[in-house]
């Protein structure tokens, strides 16, 4: 019997442990005053310096890609201060998608291959 009540003190004391531990906030979701943009705003950086190092753009389009990001970094700061919005999140991921299809457009622009004129 002592055994038993032992065991049974020992498991009850175990759970009454793991209470509070399963208590604690997850901390997930849009509104924890971070970052939204989830490191893309370094993607994208790295993808204007990897095509600009390998000639696919000019020094022009990769510096106004990279003030362009910094601006949607800043913006994305300035909507974190009070927590995001539905529509500020949009507006940041529609702003980096831009920015996205711009690189890729532009890598085409000044690749290799036909020529600069080739698609007039």
């Amino acid at each position: 019997m002592k055994k038993f009540v032992l065991a049974l003190t020992a498991a009850s004391a175990l759970a009454a442990a793991a209470v509070p531990a399963a208590a604690q906030p997850y901390g997930g979701g849009y509104d924890r005053h971070e970052r939204y943009d989830n490191n893309r705003s370094e993607r994208l950086m790295w993808r204007i310096e990897r095509a600009e190092r390998s000639g696919s753009i000019n020094s022009g389009a990769a510096s106004w890609l990279r003030r362009e990001v910094s601006a949607t970094e800043r913006l994305a700061w300035r909507y974190s201060r009070n927590g995001f919005t539905q529509w500020e999140r949009q507006d940041i991921d529609r702003r980096y998608d831009q920015l996205a299809r711009r690189v890729d457009r532009d890598d085409r622009r000044y690749g290799y291959g036909y020529g600069n004129d080739y698609r007039r």
